[in-house]
């Protein structure tokens, strides 16, 4: 039998890799306006995130990705997003679909 090795998660080290300048979910410069996260809309991810890892959503892993190294539950005085990217990561009816699947 072989030992058991564990190995570093890539998601524990990868917040110094997001741009807190650019949009949190899709992080890339666009020319559509970027929203200052609220406590509502925080609250709004953190539902969406916790759903779509329980319905394992294949289509959003790199978002639900970064989102998992963000400390949701701290200051989000720094998190900004499009909402053109919010809207359809938290949209109600995406998530019922994903839960029928």
């Amino acid at each position: 039998m072989y030992p058991v090795v564990n190995l570093p998660s890539r998601r524990h080290s990868r917040d110094d890799e997001i741009n807190y300048t650019l949009c949190l979910l899709c992080q890339t410069r666009t020319k559509q306006k970027l929203r200052n996260a609220s406590e509502a809309g925080m609250s709004r991810i953190k539902q969406a995130l916790s759903d779509r890892l329980k319905y394992n959503d294949v289509q959003n892993v790199l978002i639900m990705d970064r989102l998992q190294t963000v400390d949701l539950e701290g200051d989000f005085s720094n998190i900004r997003w499009h909402d053109h990217c919010y809207g359809p990561f938290t949209h109600s009816e995406h998530i019922k679909r994903l839960k029928a699947r």
